[in-house]
């Protein structure tokens, strides 16, 4: 029977002792003063000394001397409160290196006698980890706040869970307008819930596309180009959000217009000419000119005028001679809504004196002043 015990306390030591060589963290035995009475041989990994090498010395040899008072404060703690305790301190390594731990420890009773007992670990890993962490947020957060891409995070719900300034300026609303309110409130729609409805219907089959082109009227009737960027974000927590990024494109796309359109002109020029040289009478030709012109320049009506003077009274007019109206816009000619048009009615725009030196006009009605509004009142 006392052979089995023996065989069995020693089988312990030996897996305690295994244990103790195997560990990679340094554990350790301290006596009050900071007296080193026990420590483990992964003090060599840690610290660059056997055993054997610290024994019997104190801790404040293996401390880095500004740490010294902070590092005596822990353990009066841990003497005097008898509580478990964990902080971090720098320790110095045989080679003069500073190592960073994690002690950790609590007051025992080993014959009579109290003892701080615990562990070192080394945290260089953890730090350098953190410090990566640390710079991946600071570069996003450098990068979503100083971005001139607009950028927003939407949850399952088509809910604005963040957004950074440039998106906001891009919407013409602040931040705290944005943030907690649906993607819905973004957009001039007569049915909200129906972009909701699909938003969430892509978000849950995993169709959210990762790269369009779309148009779009906003809240406030503002027509913008956008080009989207979108990607699905999974959190630690396990929810999912999507990352979308905006840019502007509305000006590119208005030139992309612009270059489309000259080119329709250009095109429809071409054939009209063409047309006018076929026929020799010019009748037919005036009136498939204008339907080329106007069809090129996506107009509703397109007007050739004749340029008149009054026998009686000298006065210059214009009066229309052909005209063209795209489906379903009635013709002003055929209900004889034009007759004599005087340039006078016009001095103020030269267009008697433009006309005669060959030179063109255009006018966008909406933006001329009031005053000047009312004299094309007929010629909407």
């Amino acid at each position: 029977m006392t052979n089995t015990n023996n065989s069995d306390q020693n089988s312990a030591i030996q897996q305690l002792e295994s244990l103790l060589a195997s560990s990679l963290d340094v554990i350790f035995r301290i006596s009050p003063t900071g007296k080193i009475n026990f420590i483990s041989q992964s003090s060599f990994h840690l610290l660059g000394y056997y055993p054997e090498e610290i024994l019997g010395r104190s801790i404040s040899d293996f401390i880095r001397p500004e740490k010294m008072n902070s590092y005596f404060k822990e353990m009066s703690i841990l003497f005097r409160e008898s509580s478990l305790i964990s902080f971090r301190a720098d320790m110095l390594h045989k080679n003069g290196d500073i190592i960073p731990v994690e002690i950790t420890g609590k007051v025992v009773e080993i014959d009579g006698k109290l003892m701080g007992q615990g562990t070192i670990r080394d945290i260089r890993q953890r730090i350098e980890t953190q410090q990566k962490l640390v710079s991946s947020e600071n570069i996003f957060k450098a990068i979503w706040e100083n971005s001139k891409d607009g950028m927003r995070l939407t949850d399952q719900d088509g809910i604005i869970v963040l957004c950074n300034s440039a998106f906001a300026r891009l919407f013409g609303k602040s931040i705290n307008e944005l943030v907690n309110r649906p993607i819905s409130d973004l957009y001039f729609e007569e049915k909200p819930e129906v972009s909701i409805a699909n938003y969430k219907q892509n978000f849950i089959q995993g169709m959210v596309k990762d790269y369009i082109e779309s148009s779009a009227i906003l809240w406030n009737r503002k027509k913008l180009f956008f080009e989207i960027s979108n990607s699905m974000i999974d959190a630690s927590d396990g929810k999912r959000f999507v990352l979308s990024i905006f840019r502007d494109i509305s000006e590119r796309k208005v030139s992309e217009e612009l270059l489309e359109k000259k080119g329709r002109l250009l095109q429809g020029i071409a054939k009209a000419t063409n047309a006018l040289i076929i026929d020799s009478a010019y009748i037919d030709g005036f009136n498939i000119a204008l339907e080329i012109l106007g069809e090129a320049a996506e107009a509703d009506r397109v007007y050739i005028y004749k340029h008149m003077e009054d026998d009686d009274t000298g006065e210059l007019y214009f009066t229309p001679v052909f005209e063209w109206t795209a489906e379903g816009i009635y013709s002003q000619l055929e209900d004889n809504m034009f007759g004599k048009l005087s340039y006078s009615r016009f001095a103020s725009l030269k267009f008697y004196e433009a006309f005669s030196n060959g030179e063109t006009l255009k006018f966008i009605i909406k933006n001329l002043p009031k005053s000047l509004k009312s004299m094309f009142c007929l010629l909407k």
